[in-house]
């Protein structure tokens, strides 16, 4: 086990292209593409991070990213081929800027940031 902090909301960044923004701001984060632009090191989920700057990497030129509240509890360290987190985790993670999450309603975009 990476961290064990409660659960709580915490505030993480997600990149995208700009095309995508209106679909998640409808359809919410879809944990069933996950890696489909970018990969998924560290598991089958919604990725977001820790830091805003780490998550432009994910935006290519768009220059934009989303800001989302994301309930976190357990983080243990996942891989490519992690569906789910175990059963003491809620989330997998790199255990510096990476937070995976892989249920529905646990993660909402709040607001975006283009610049």
């Amino acid at each position: 086990m990476m961290e064990n902090v409660g659960s709580h909301e915490r505030v993480l960044f997600h990149g995208t292209s700009f095309n995508k923004i209106v679909s998640i701001a409808t359809d919410n984060f879809n944990w069933r593409l996950a890696g489909s632009r970018v990969g998924h090191r560290h598991g089958l989920g919604v990725y977001f991070s820790t830091n805003p700057i780490f998550c432009l990497k994910f935006a290519w030129q768009d220059r934009c990213f989303l800001v989302a509240r994301v309930q976190v509890g357990a983080i243990t360290r996942g891989d490519a081929n992690t569906r789910l987190p175990g059963p003491s985790a809620d989330a997998t993670g790199d255990g510096r800027n990476t937070v995976v999450k892989y249920h529905d309603h646990e993660f909402y975009p709040d607001f975006v940031v283009r610049y």
